[in-house]
């Protein structure tokens, strides 16, 4: 039975194909040149084509080579298109994370802080860039620290979160509970935080 990946690349190969001929029949150049042959290349095919028992195949086969020319160019215009497209989802992704109201954190599975955002920052007090190589359990209670690590430690699957309650160490200035919601990486080697003051909604 075929496997079902093959037939989907047996497919994109097609369209690929389809849409190379498709190129060359409306005589649209390559437009990032698709490779200049070779010398051994174009001796070959002018020996061919000069010999009338091969010159049949030394058509079909600059016909193939034109062919592929025009697939590699299609393919590294879609390559382009996609590494612009990834790098928009970044940007707009890395907006998000740094202006959101909410404290995120990631941080190793020691507690060592390897990025943050803007709310974080606000949070402990200091610019971001000094938080990445800090434990983050430095910023807590003696208590939170071992709550926050004990939950870290006991994280086994990416896909679930866990959350403990915590305090910040007392930075001169009125501030309050927070509950730490806590994932596992996709890879295991990193732990997203949530940072969430536990603040009572004030009656109006």
């Amino acid at each position: 039975m075929p496997h079902p990946q093959g037939h989907h690349k047996a497919k994109i190969h097609a369209r690929l194909r389809l849409s190379a001929e498709t190129l060359l029949k409306e005589n649209a150049p390559p437009l990032h040149g698709g490779g200049a042959l070779g010398i051994e290349a174009l001796t070959t095919l002018y020996q061919k084509a000069t010999d009338p028992e091969t010159a049949a195949d030394a058509l079909k086969l600059l016909h193939e080579l034109q062919t592929h020319q025009v697939e590699l160019d299609i393919l590294y215009d879609q390559l382009m298109a996609n590494e612009y497209e990834a790098r928009e989802e970044l940007a707009y992704y890395r907006m998000l994370f740094d202006s959101a109201p909410v404290a995120y954190l990631i941080v190793a599975n020691d507690g060592e802080i390897i990025e943050g955002n803007q709310a974080v920052g606000d949070l402990f007090a200091q610019p971001v860039s000094a938080l990445t190589g800090k434990l983050v359990q430095n910023f807590l209670t003696t208590r939170s620290s071992n709550l926050l690590m004990n939950l870290i430690h006991g994280l086994r699957q990416a896909e679930t979160s866990e959350s403990c309650q915590a305090e910040l160490k007392s930075t001169g200035k009125d501030s309050y509970p927070l509950v730490i919601k806590a994932r596992l990486s996709a890879s295991g080697d990193s732990v997203q935080l949530v940072l969430v003051q536990d603040t009572p909604f004030e009656r109006l």
